[in-house]
Formats: structure tokens, sequence, C-alpha cells
């Protein structure tokens, strides 16, 4: 088998692949033969039909058979012999073949780029230890109490900050309507952020029951860009207003959280915020080690990948906001906005990616059975399925099984970077 490698970019190649005739000969005969021994004509007995006749009936899907074996396989060699990994689907084209010559055809294919890796081991990082103060374990427990606030309806006192409102807004923009310009029954915590502080700051003094005019002005970096920079005129109609009722902080409280007392309470928050931040502290040592070896390690970028790993991230965004119950549309979402703001962590991760493959086959890592149940087994944990059918659903789906595979080998590449990296160790308190 020839096969020429013409270079299209720095992570494009065209393949030119010619199947010497002899190799096609012999996969159509093998394809006659297997035929011969099953199939049953008129005016003969089952596998005595002479192959002459089989070729009048069913030489043409017979050589798209061969086809359709010999074009994959030869791809297949084509890449090993070159050293060539694809990372997007190959586009076959101009497939030429004629009786007794030899098989030719053209595959298009995004190949990963040859990294060359200069030091990944020995490098210096810094593990931030956050110490948990009485503070912070205080600011915490009051971050609980508001989650288990009780809300009482207003009716004496117009609205004041921190205070739940119920609103109807309807904009317009320059005396006309835009796009997702109403809202019924908005429910909305003023001073919270959610929307233009502007509009949260006017419902201040605003009495239930009332209806008024507010102006607001959207800052230039707002997401919807037929409204940044842009002022809209809103009629507001306040339905209603809930005031937020904390519980106190005693042992009747954390009774009612299923501990004994409040310094039982006090005890676990703690021990969950140390155990925060130790694995925060991991997340950023780790992802510092890899800035690192993305700066000093430049290589080409196969857009495949990239786009491939848009997809998926852009996908998942748009699930957890149908999940929540927003509407992308009815937010001015637009999906090539996401990609833009997406593309730079994309990036990244991809490069990630590539950099650690390219350590764990230079240190030849491997991943045994015990660290596959392993991590089947924290998967069980965290999703609350059983072990057993996590495990059955990998044995079927193979594709899937060798992308855990690769994710626990590339999980050792970057323990190793960790491993043999020097640390020096830096306390800090906790940022308010």
């Amino acid at each position: 088998m020839k096969a020429e490698v013409e270079r299209l970019g720095e992570c494009k190649v065209a393949l030119k692949i010619e199947v010497p005739t002899d190799r096609v000969t012999e996969e159509l005969d093998n394809l006659y033969q297997d035929l011969q021994k099953k199939i049953k004509l008129p005016g003969f007995r089952r596998g005595k039909v002479p192959l002459d006749v089989l070729k009048t009936y069913f030489a043409r899907s017979l050589k798209a058979d061969a086809l359709d074996r010999l074009i994959p396989d030869a791809y297949q060699e084509a890449l090993r012999e070159n050293n060539l990994i694809p990372c997007s689907e190959a586009k076959i084209e101009e497939v030429k073949h004629e009786e007794n010559r030899p098989l030719s055809f053209k595959a298009t294919v995004e190949i990963k780029p040859k990294i060359t890796l200069k030091k990944y081991k020995g490098l210096k990082a810094k593990r931030i230890i956050k110490i948990v103060t009485e503070e912070d374990v205080n600011r915490a427990l009051e971050r609980l109490a508001s989650r288990h606030a009780e809300f009482t309806s207003i009716e004496n006192r117009p609205a004041k900050r921190g205070d739940w409102v119920i609103i109807d807004f309807v904009g317009s923009m320059e005396g006309k309507p835009f796009k997702n310009n109403e809202a019924k029954n908005f429910s909305l915590e003023i001073g919270s952020k959610t929307l233009v502080s502007d509009f949260e700051e006017q419902l201040i003094g605003f009495k239930k029951g009332k209806e008024k005019e507010i102006k607001v002005k959207f800052p230039e970096d707002y997401h919807n860009k037929e409204l940044a920079r842009k002022e809209v005129l809103f009629k507001v109609n306040l339905k209603e207003i809930k005031e937020k009722k904390l519980p106190e902080l005693n042992d009747e409280f954390a009774k009612d959280l299923k501990f004994n007392n409040l310094e039982e309470l006090k005890k676990r928050i703690k021990e969950d915020l140390e155990k925060y931040e130790t694995e925060h502290s991991e997340r950023l040592l780790r992802n510092n080690l890899m800035d690192w070896l993305i700066k000093k390690t430049p290589f080409p970028l196969p857009e495949a990948m990239v786009e491939r790993e848009l997809g998926v991230m852009i996908e998942d965004a748009l699930t957890r906001m149908r999940y929540s119950g927003l509407d992308p549309k009815r937010m001015g979402i637009e999906e090539a906005k996401l990609k833009e703001e997406y593309r730079p962590s994309v990036e990244r991760k991809v490069k990630s990616t590539l950099i650690l493959e390219k350590i764990a086959k230079q240190e030849n890592i491997k991943v045994n059975e015990q660290e596959i149940e392993k991590r089947i087994e924290e998967m069980a944990l965290s999703t609350g399925q059983k072990k057993e059918d996590l495990r059955d659903f990998f044995d079927r789906e193979r594709s899937h099984l060798a992308g855990l595979r690769e994710e626990i080998r590339l999980k050792k590449a970057l323990e190793l970077i960790v491993d043999k990296a020097r640390i020096k160790e830096v306390t800090q308190r906790r940022r308010k």
C-alpha cells in the first residue's frame, strides 16, 4: 500500500492512498466465496452457484462491500505508517477503482499536533493553605440561617433593601417595545443585583399595589447587546412585598438541622470549610502547574477538538439554564456569544489534554482494572447509582470505558507533575 501525506496546515493533512490490485482482488474473491456458500439461486443448489453467475448478479453490491472494508483499513494503516493521530472524522473523496486496477482515494483529516515537552518535573509551585477562623464559621452560619429564613407578607410599609418583591414589568426603548421586554410575577430580592442595580434601587420606597415608571441605563458590558449603553423605561407594578425573617442562631436551630446543639453544628461547618479549602488549594496548585506548562509548550490547536469541546460546554450550559427554569432566548443569550465567551477556557482544556497525553505516553503510564473499579465506585457514590449498574454500562459501552480509562491515565499524568514539583507551602487567612 502507498500513502502520500500532503500538509494542508499545522493540524490538517490529506492522505492520498493507493491499495494494490492484488489486495483488492483478494478481498473481492473472499466476498464471492462467502456469498457462494450461502446463496441459493433458481436452478442451482446452495453452495453450487458458479462464480461467473454470482458476478453477473452481485458485482456492484460486492464491490461496494469490498470498498467499505478496504477503505477504512487502508486509512488506519496509512495513519499508523505515518505516525498520525486523527482528532476528527476523515473526509473520504476521490474514490477510484476499476477492474484489475489499484483502489485509490483521498482522506482529509485533522490531526493532533507534534508536541515537544521541555521541563515538567521539578517545577516550582506554591500550595496556599487557608486558615479557617471562628469568624469564617460565623459568616457561614449566617448564610445557612439565611437559607432557612421565613417570609412574611408586608402590607403597611414600602419596600426596603433586603425585601423580596413580586412584580410585573414591561419595558420600552425610545417609546417602542423590544425583544423579551416584559415579565409577569417576577420574584426579586432588592439589593441582590439579579437585575441591573439601578432598577433594584428604584424599587426602594415603592408600596404594594402601586405602579411607577423606572428609567434604567444599561451598562456597556451588558450581555444583551441590543440594550447595552441604552436607556430603557420600565412600567412596574409591585404586587407583593415579603420580609425575610432569620431564625435565631441557637441550639434549637441546630436541632432543626439534625445536630445536637449549636457547637456541634459549628464544628461540622468548620470541617466542611476546611475540606473545601484543601480541595480548592489542590485545584489551584494543579491549575498553576498546567498554566506554566501551557505557557512553556507552544503548539497549534486542532480546531476540530476545540469545536467539539465548545459544543459540549455550550449544551451543558443551556441545559443547566433550562433546568433552573430560565429561558436562554428570553435572556438574550445567543450560541455565538457563548462560543466567544467559552473559547479561552476550552482552548486551555484542549491544550492541557494534549500535554498530559504526551506526558502519559512519554512516561508509559498505564491504567489497571483496580483503578477503573475504584473510579466506578466514586462515580456511583457521587451520582447515587448502583456500582453494579455502572459497571454493566461500561461493559456494554466500550467507547465510554475507553474514555474512562483515558480520564484516569491523564489524571495520573497530572499527579506525576504534582508529585515531582518543588512545592512551597504558604499559609493565609480566608478572605471575607
